[in-house]
C-alpha cells in the first residue's frame, strides 16, 4: 500500500476519543499495518491460573524494541510453544460458563477482581488473547483468528460470552462463526466500525512511541485515561502483571506490536452481527466515545428485542470501574 497521506497530529476530537491510549503513543500519523488470514490458527492452549507470570514472545526480524514484551519472572513462566494460548480460570469447575475477553493492549488477568470478588460462583475462561500477555504473537492477526483460537478452549461447551472493546468485536465474531458455542452476548462497551482515519493516527503514534521511562511514568499515563475511576489496587495490580522491561532498560506493555497494528486496522472494518434470536446485552460506557452510534444501532435493529441496553456513568474501563453494575448484569444474562 502506499506510504500514506502527510497528515497533522491527531486533533483534541481524535485524542479524546482514543483516551484510552497512553497519551505519550499520540503524534504523526502513518501506515496501519493489515494483517493476511492464510496462517495456521492456535493449536496448543497452555492453562495456567491468575497468578501465572510471564512468557517471553519474540518476532523477527523487527528491532528488539518492536518485538513483544518479555520478563524472565516467577515460576509458573510458560514458553512451551510458541503457538500456545494462555488462560486465566477462576471459579468452581462445576459453575456457570462466561468466557471473558479482554480489550487491545489487555489481558485475561484483568478479570481477577471481578471473577473473586463479584462472580466468585461461576467458571470464568479468561485468554490471553493473540499477541497479549502470554499468548502467541504469531499472525494472522485479524478478528477471524482471534475468535477461531478460543474455540478450543470451550470444548463444544456453550458460554456466555462477555467482550470488552476488542474483546466486544471478537465475541461478536465468535458468535457470527460458531452460534453453536455461544449462549448469549454482554458486550462492554465494544469497538467495532471505528472511524479508519482514527485507527491509523493511532496505529503510527503506536509505533512511534511504543514504551514508557519508568513505571511512575506508565501510571501517570493511565490515570490520565479512562483509569482514572478505577481503584488504586487495580492499577497496582495492572501495572505489576502487565508491565515488563525492555533491552534499553524502559518499560513497555507485554504485547506484540505487530499484532496490535493491525488489530486497530480490524477495527475499522464492517460491523459483523450475531445471530438475529441470541440473547445480547450491550453497555454503553457514556463517558467513552469508542461504543459508534452506528454499531448501537446496527445492533438494535438487526436484534429487536434480543437486546439489553444499559448505559454506565463510566468512561471506558467498564468491569474495572464499575465492577458491581457489571457482575450485575453479567449474572442476570445467564
Amino acid at each position: 500500500m502506499p506510504d500514506g497521506p502527510d497528515i497533522s497530529p491527531p486533533s483534541t476530537t481524535t485524542r479524546r476519543m482514543f483516551r484510552t491510549i497512553p497519551s505519550a503513543f499520540f503524534s504523526n500519523a502513518a501506515t496501519s499495518i493489515r494483517a493476511g488470514s492464510g496462517s495456521p490458527f492456535l493449536t496448543k492452549v497452555t492453562e495456567t491460573d491468575f497468578t501465572a507470570a510471564r512468557l517471553p514472545q519474540r518476532i523477527t526480524p523487527l528491532p528488539r524494541s518492536m518485538l513483544t514484551n518479555t520478563a524472565n519472572v516467577g515460576p509458573h513462566r510458560h514458553n512451551e510453544r510458541v503457538t500456545d494460548v494462555n488462560v486465566h480460570r477462576f471459579g468452581p469447575a462445576d459453575g456457570p460458563l462466561v468466557l471473558a475477553l479482554h480489550g487491545l493492549t489487555g489481558h485475561g488477568r484483568r478479570w481477577a477482581a471481578l471473577a473473586e470478588e463479584h462472580l466468585p460462583e461461576l467458571r470464568i475462561i479468561a485468554p490471553d488473547l493473540r499477541g497479549h500477555g502470554r499468548s502467541s504473537a504469531l499472525p494472522p492477526w485479524t478478528l477471524e483468528a482471534v475468535a477461531e483460537d478460543l474455540v478450543p478452549l470451550l470444548d463444544g461447551e456453550p458460554a456466555l460470552v462477555v467482550g470488552h472493546s476488542f474483546g466486544g468485536a471478537t465475541a461478536l465474531h465468535l458468535a457470527h462463526r460458531h452460534p453453536e458455542l455461544v449462549r448469549g452476548l454482554v458486550l462492554l462497551d465494544p469497538a467495532m466500525g471505528m472511524d479508519p482515519t482514527d485507527m491509523f493516527e493511532i496505529a503510527r503514534s503506536i509505533l512511534d512511541h511504543p514504551d514508557y521511562a519508568d513505571v511512575e511514568a506508565a501510571r501517570h499515563d493511565k490515570l490520565e485515561t479512562a483509569w482514572a475511576e478505577v481503584e488504586s489496587r487495580l492499577l497496582d495490580a495492572e501495572l505489576a502483571e502487565h508491565l515488563t522491561p525492555t533491552d534499553s532498560g524502559r518499560v513497555a506493555w507485554r504485547i506484540s506490536l505487530p499484532a496490535i497494528i493491525s488489530y486497530w486496522g480490524q477495527l475499522a472494518r464492517e460491523i459483523v452481527l450475531p445471530p438475529a434470536e441470541l440473547p445480547t446485552v450491550l453497555v454503553h460506557a457514556t463517558k467513552s466515545p469508542i461504543l459508534t452510534p452506528q454499531l448501537r444501532a446496527a445492533l438494535a435493529e438487526h436484534l429487536g428485542d434480543r437486546l439489553t441496553i444499559h448505559e454506565f456513568d463510566c468512561d471506558h474501563m467498564v468491569s474495572q470501574a464499575r465492577p458491581a453494575e457489571t457482575a450485575a448484569v453479567i449474572r442476570a444474562a445467564l
